[in-house]
């Protein structure tokens, strides 16, 4: 499959997308969607809908005839397919992503790696990590298989988790283990593997080394910020993964180090928050920041 080069994440706020309006015309050469963003309705049996906020990325499908690729959190890879309430969830899910991609002609769809969803219905709003055994080998490539039915190409991304079930260095072996049992690709978030290294005490660069860089399809690029002393009474500070500061340097040193290893790499997006940009730091800011990468990209 043809290489799409740089893109951007789309959220959906208007406000954060104007001030994106320079690059999504003339730098970005593809756009990253999550079409849970304008899904509606319960997990409960009566399905899911799609509200009218998606015309806003038809809009911008229509306008720029630029390629699209979609982007989950909440299928929750690690939940076992059991009990009547997760296998209507899970059905509803699925065919919300097909009618998505119907839409917009992913290229290829990625999902956080992690557990969201319990099948008694309790739901947590970002992933939790999940033991690096066997059964959830087999547990997250049977749910991205079901992704695969519908978008070939398909991925889970590392996500950040800020406690760890097993030691935190084998998670790398986990991922390679589910990219063979699955036959999906890893979409590697390179702040999310140096947040990672940097609240666990490990080696960034041997983490990466641990991984097998055949698997990534695509990288993500973001910032983030510190938490605060008073947070934990440890008094810890940990890295957060919130997508609303720069891409640290240490983050364009994984990114450069990966780049010639990642063979079959078919594109990089850059991650930012909405409501965390103003005019003055999309045009200094953001708009170095892609060029940088493009800079580097494919060369």
């Amino acid at each position: 499959m043809e290489k799409l080069g740089v893109g951007l994440f789309l959220p959906s706020d208007p406000v954060h997308l104007g001030l994106l309006a320079e690059l999504i015309d003339t730098e970005a050469d593809f756009f990253e969607l999550s079409p849970e963003s304008f899904w509606v309705g319960s997990s409960t049996g009566d399905g899911v809908q799609i509200h009218k906020a998606v015309e806003l990325f038809e809009n911008l499908r229509d306008l720029f005839k630029k390629p699209f690729v979609g982007h989950g959190l909440a299928y929750s890879l690690g939940t076992p397919l059991k009990g009547e309430l997760e296998l209507v969830r899970t059905a509803d899910w699925l065919d919300a992503i097909k009618r998505s991609h119907d839409l917009f002609n992913f290229k290829w769809y990625s999902e956080h790696l992690g557990f969201t969803n319990s099948a008694k219905g309790n739901h947590g709003v970002l992933p939790l990590p999940l033991p690096y055994s066997q059964n959830s080998v087999d547990l997250v490539s049977d749910r991205l298989k079901r992704v695969q039915e519908i978008i070939p190409l398909t991925a889970f991304e590392n996500s950040v988790f800020y406690f760890s079930i097993d030691d935190p260095m084998k998670e790398a072996d986990f991922y390679n283990r589910i990219c063979l049992e699955s036959g999906a690709y890893l979409m590697l978030d390179l702040h999310n593997v140096y947040t990672h290294c940097l609240n666990f005490g490990l080696d960034r660069f041997e983490f990466i080394d641990a991984i097998d860089l055949k698997n990534v399809i695509q990288i993500h690029l973001s910032g983030g910020s510190f938490s605060e002393p008073e947070w934990l009474s440890s008094k810890k500070i940990m890295r957060l993964d919130s997508h609303d500061g720069s891409i640290p340097e240490e983050v364009f040193e994984l990114y450069e180090y990966v780049l010639p290893r990642a063979e079959k790499l078919k594109g990089v997006i850059v991650e930012r928050l909405n409501r965390t940009l103003n005019r003055h730091s999309e045009n200094s800011g953001l708009n170095k920041c892609v060029n940088k990468i493009a800079n580097k990209l494919f060369v």
